[in-house]
Formats: structure tokens, C-alpha cells, sequence
């Protein structure tokens, strides 16, 4: 079942990177989040810890880590 959220579990850095270039505030962001995924395995984005608060706010609104 979908709530609507972009899951990006499955998705490339680079991919994760275009999804989230128009919703960062930075470009370097979105790599970084990428990385936190792919390297560290961040199954939700509280586990972020050198991401803004406000920014893992608004992913969590809009962005799944759904297995």
C-alpha cells in the first residue's frame, strides 16, 4: 500500500540525487543522503544525524524508506 510518499530505497545515489535536487537546499544534500542509504543503511531519515532537522522533517513528509 502507498501513502503517496517517493520510496527511495531501491534507488542509485545518482537517482536519489534527481529526486531530490529541486527539494534540498543544497546539491551536496541529496548525495548525502544518498550515501547515508547506500553506506551507513539509514532505514529512516532520524538517523541522519549531520542532516538539518527541518530538512529530515520535510523528507519524512515526502520521501519513503520503506523496505
Amino acid at each position: 500500500m502507498s501513502d503517496g510518499r517517493l520510496n527511495l530505497i531501491g534507488m542509485s545515489i545518482a537517482e536519489i540525487s534527481r529526486e531530490l535536487a529541486s527539494f534540498v537546499d543544497r546539491p551536496f544534500r541529496a548525495r548525502q543522503i544518498g550515501a547515508w542509504i547506500h553506506q551507513r543503511d539509514a532505514r529512516s531519515f532520524e538517523e541522519m544525524s549531520n542532516v538539518p532537522l527541518a530538512l529530515r522533517k520535510g523528507l519524512q513528509k515526502n520521501f519513503s524508506l520503506a523496505e
